[in-house]
């Protein structure tokens, strides 16, 4: 039977996590949350839109594809065993981050479809990528972190839900904040634009 975490964690997620955290299978976390983050970033234009050189261009990529990782191989997985320990959740860090290690393999997929995109001469970012792709490469990731927390954790999936949800919320209401400024800016410049626009109109008409 094979007992490559790659393969079986897709329909034998219990299992392959269960031999992993038992010491059982090696598992190297840091690989697939790696590659998430490379996708993540894999079309970062930020160097192309300051107009960095190659060099500017390749410490920048780096620079983000790093914080892309600490934020999922070790931020996250502290965020979330600290919320669990509201309800006295038993998990180590170390055993968190193995979870969200293997939850990103679905996701780290991503970027095998922007490798190929480059072969054929296009730069995909993620947000380009086939929806229903993503769709169902992200249900993976959460069943996968859901049965993993309640493994770590000691909880039943429901309270394993209630710990990822709650843990997420903080970024939700941060992306809300985001949305509100952007929407209230646009309002301001729809605003000023139709404010123009009947001012341009009476002076016309004034002059008529």
């Amino acid at each position: 039977m094979n007992s490559n975490p790659y393969f079986t964690i897709w329909f034998r997620p219990v299992k392959t996590i269960d031999s992993i955290l038992s010491n059982r299978i090696a598992f190297d976390y840091r690989i697939p949350i790696l590659l998430a983050a490379i996708s993540e970033n894999f079309d970062n234009k930020i160097s192309e839109e300051f107009g960095f050189g190659l060099i500017g261009s390749i410490l920048i990529l780096l620079i983000f594809v790093g914080l892309g990782y600490f934020i999922i191989a070790h931020f996250f997985p502290w965020w979330v065993l600290k919320i669990g320990k509201i309800w006295n959740g038993k998990s180590k860090l170390k055993d968190m981050q193995i979870i969200f290690g293997l939850a990103n393999i679905p996701i780290s997929l991503i970027l095998i479809y922007q490798l190929l995109g480059l072969f054929l001469g296009e730069i995909i970012s993620k947000v380009d990528v086939n929806y229903g792709l993503q769709v169902i490469l992200w249900i993976f990731f959460i069943r996968i972190l859901i049965i993993g927390i309640a493994k770590t954790q000691g909880f039943t999936y429901g309270m394993a839900i209630v710990n990822m949800a709650l843990s997420i919320i903080p970024f939700i209401i941060l992306e809300l904040m985001f949305f509100l400024r952007r929407l209230l800016k646009w309002t301001v410049t729809i605003g000023y634009f139709i404010h123009q626009t009947f001012l341009i109109t009476n002076s016309q008409g004034a002059q008529s």
